[in-house]
């Protein structure tokens, strides 16, 4: 069973999924701007690595090691660095680890390409055939045990790359290993707790409980700790501070969600005075909005409620199809009920 530290990283492929993709970003380097990025389409390299436009082609640029420092920023990873700091150079150079990645990850040897004790979340460590160092977080194995992973590549920009024996991945390049953030290098206010997600956590933190305080389901909890670290992280990249109002907002979309029958959040945006929220898993897409001013003015308690009304009412939809399964059996079997 997962610990609450694998869900943790699990988050940080999560966001790097959720939020890079090639529709939106581009590979951005200023010391390599306009250069031929892939001679087959003709894309050219974005002039900034800081998830800006820098050629105003309507996609944001990121190199491998951005996409990382924001991957694990989106994640609640306090790294106690800036995105110009963190650089592949800021974890390792060749075989040799920084102390500032001994400090904050646990390292897995080379061995660990080969004998599948990578997880989610894990940083893997290249040598390029061009000399020049990449760093990437590991996705999962496919039912060939092959390697996926997503990074910010030269060529592709943010893409999944599948090590399946070519020449280029696995001849030429070089497997240095793996660092898996540790458990004292997540915010205190992100944590997951181990074997399920606690995202009452979130909120007991944040508000007085008292006795009149509903009790909420595991999904209810869930909403809370999603919509919670997307609140945080918009507040963050904006060089905002935490308040009241920001906590009740993210009360707010948690309540709206749930509504809506979401399990998760992992689509969010405030776009002028609305928050578009989502929960994206496969082909399915479930979607919602609130109007921010009223968002951020709704008493937490009125969202609890909602939500433990809506809890109610699945545990009464449940348990009424739980009935009728039953008496319908009863009745194919020829028993009578009642």
């Amino acid at each position: 069973m997962p610990t609450g530290q694998d869900l943790q990283n699990q988050k940080i492929i999560d966001y790097a999924t959720t939020y890079f993709s090639k529709q939106t970003h581009e590979y951005g380097r200023q010391d390599m701007a306009g250069q031929i990025a892939n001679r087959r389409t003709g894309e050219r390299i974005d002039s900034s690595r800081f998830n800006q436009d820098g050629d105003h082609d309507g996609r944001s640029g990121v190199d491998c090691s951005s996409l990382v420092y924001y991957s694990l920023q989106g994640a609640g990873f306090n790294l106690g660095k800036n995105a110009g700091e963190f650089t592949t150079a800021a974890l390792f150079n060749g075989s040799h680890l920084t102390d500032y990645a001994k400090e904050h990850f646990e390292v897995l040897p080379a061995s660990s390409k080969t004998d599948h004790n990578l997880k989610a979340g894990d940083l893997i460590m290249l040598k390029m055939p061009s000399g020049s160092q990449h760093v990437a977080i590991f996705k999962e194995y496919d039912d060939k045990g092959r390697i996926h992973f997503f990074g910010s590549q030269t060529s592709t920009g943010p893409a999944e790359v599948t090590l399946n024996g070519n020449s280029y991945w696995d001849a030429q390049s070089v497997y240095y290993g793996a660092l898996r953030p540790k458990a004292d290098f997540i915010k205190p206010e992100f944590k997951q707790q181990d074997t399920e997600i606690k995202g009452a956590d979130l909120y007991n933190s944040k508000i007085n409980l008292n006795e009149s305080t509903p009790e909420l389901s595991k999904t209810a909890q869930t909403l809370i700790a999603d919509a919670t670290h997307h609140v945080q992280k918009w507040i963050t990249d904006n060089g905002l501070q935490w308040n009241e109002q920001f906590n009740q907002a993210a009360h707010s979309v948690a309540s709206a969600a749930h509504e809506k029958g979401m399990t998760g959040i992992n689509l969010f945006a405030v776009n002028g005075g609305q928050i578009d929220f989502g929960h994206k898993e496969g082909f399915m897409l479930k979607t919602g909005s609130v109007e921010t001013a009223v968002a951020s003015n709704t008493d937490i308690s009125k969202s609890l409620q909602v939500m433990a009304d809506v809890d109610q009412t699945q545990t009464q939809v449940q348990s009424h199809t739980q009935q009728q399964a039953h008496t319908q059996t009863n009745e194919r079997s020829g028993l009578k009920v009642g």
